[in-house]
Formats: structure tokens, sequence, C-alpha cells
């Protein structure tokens, strides 16, 4: 948990104090200079139950304090506590850079966005792109037409034609005619699951690299 800007004197061994008597049990120490760490005591709750008791107690304070906290997922076992550690802050990062209005933010609402953004790590996106998704790219860059959102829909709904011309709002025939230039476009077989496992990272990418765009620019605005 880290306190805003505006509240980073605020001292910790108060912020420490509360969460213990909130959550009888837990351990909470300081880590950094306005930040602490908490191991949380909920009792054998799990799934929602879990998510619904760290929200309770957890929620009206962090809103108040102004903090932001990242959560791992539940554990019983203090020799994992390391890697729950490294959950929460990737929780925490992550949950900052797409939705900043929030104060509590689950490692298991960001779990995928984690594995991408950790897949691509360092190299420059593009870099991984296959020869026919960047024939998209450039098909896409003028055009009102998106070849790249209608081949990524079309994957996430296991290439059903029903589904995808109904969640993209298009006549199933104008879905058949798009799809077929996509397919000649990319010169990839869509039937092979290590092709379709790439895109797939690679469409998610991009789409979280779009909406990463947007909030930075609604938050410029």
């Amino acid at each position: 948990m880290k306190l805003s800007n505006q509240l980073e004197q605020l001292p910790l061994g108060f912020v420490r104090n509360a969460i213990e008597e909130t959550f009888s049990g837990s351990i909470v120490f300081e880590y950094h200079r306005n930040s602490v760490v908490a191991m949380l005591d909920v009792g054998k709750d799990g799934g929602e139950g879990f998510r619904a008791t760290i929200e309770e107690g957890l929620g009206p304070f962090v809103n108040a304090m102004a903090m932001d906290a990242g959560v791992s997922n539940p554990y019983n076992d203090l020799l994992v506590a390391k890697s729950l550690f490294l959950q929460a802050n990737q929780a925490l990062d992550i949950g900052l850079l797409f939705e900043p209005a929030k104060r509590l933010h689950f490692f298991e609402n960001y779990a995928l966005r984690a594995f991408i953004m950790n897949s691509v790590s360092d190299m420059r996106l593009e870099l991984l792109y296959p020869e026919g998704l960047r024939r998209l790219v450039e098909h896409d860059d003028a055009s009102t037409t998106s070849y790249v959102e209608t081949l990524r829909v079309y994957l996430e709904n296991n290439q059903s034609i029903a589904k995808t011309s109904s969640d993209l709002y298009v006549h199933r025939s104008t879905l058949m005619e798009r799809l077929a230039r996509i397919k000649r476009e990319l010169g990839l077989d869509l039937d092979d699951p290590d092709v379709q496992l790439r895109l797939r990272i690679l469409l998610k990418a991009m789409q979280s690299r779009s909406e990463l765009r947007s909030v930075q620019e609604r938050k410029q605005a």
C-alpha cells in the first residue's frame, strides 16, 4: 500500500496500527518511505469471499487515507510470501497504469496483462509482428475499417462467424469478405494453435497499449 504524494508525510506507524486493528492477527511493516506491506489474516475465505473481505475491511481505509493498494492472491504458506509480494507489486503498478481512479487493485484482475507485458518485455512490440500482421496494421492506418480489431474479435470468439458478426455489428456476408481479405494478407494458418497463440498475445498487447494511451490522453485533457 502506497500513500499519495499529498499524504506522504503521514506517519506510517499510524497506517500500520490502523490496518492491524482492522485485520486482527495481521502483520504490517513499513516499506520504503511512503509504503507499507501487509500480510492480512482474512481467515479461511477464498475466491470472491476473500475479495469481499478485503474490499470491506481495506477499501474504506485506503479511500480515506488516499492510498493505493495492490492485493495478491490469497495464500496460507509463508514460504511463498516473496512471490505474493511480487504479485501485489504488479497489481499496484499495472492497476495504476490502466485504472488510476481505483484504490484497490487485485492481481487476479491484471494477471493476463502482467503475463502479456512480461512476455513482450523491453522489446518493441512491432519487432514481434509477423509480416502479415504488419500489413494489416498498415491497412488500418489508411482505412476506417480495422482489420486488426476484426482479427482480434474473431480469434477471441474461437473463429465463430455468428458471434464475431454480432460483436462487431456487421452483416455476416460483410464479415466473411473482410476475413477473406485478412487471411490473404496474413498468409498464416489460423487453425494452427501456435499461430493463434502468437497472434492472440500480440493482439492483446496491442489492445493494452491502445487502452493505456487512452488513459494517458484522458489524464492530460
